[in-house]
């Protein structure tokens, strides 16, 4: 028996999106996007992108990829999204030590 599309969702998208990531757009393909453009003009290139506009059913996002500091901003009212890893501060022994 095929599993239904809610039973798919329900029992194995979730993972999917959280360890595949799928449809990550990156800086580089983001500028080259007319609909992104501007959105990745103001952003770095640390920065990962994620256009839900038309999402097929299971499409979303780890908005958590990089743990609770990950920075996600949104484009406007527009369910476009974009993630970076949080800027990595020095540790406890540089900062005592100033290595």
């Amino acid at each position: 028996k095929e599993p239904s599309s809610i039973e798919d969702v329900y029992e194995d998208r979730l993972y999917k999106v959280w360890s595949t990531n799928p449809g990550v757009i990156s800086w580089k393909d983001a500028m080259a996007d007319g609909a992104l453009h501007d959105f990745a003009l103001s952003l770095n290139m640390n920065y990962s992108f994620i256009d839900l506009r038309e999402p097929s059913v299971g499409m979303g996002f780890s908005w958590g990829r990089y743990g609770p500091d990950t920075e996600v901003r949104r484009f406007d009212r527009q369910r476009i999204f974009a993630y970076a890893a949080p800027e990595k501060k020095p540790g406890l022994f540089s900062r005592l030590f100033g290595r």
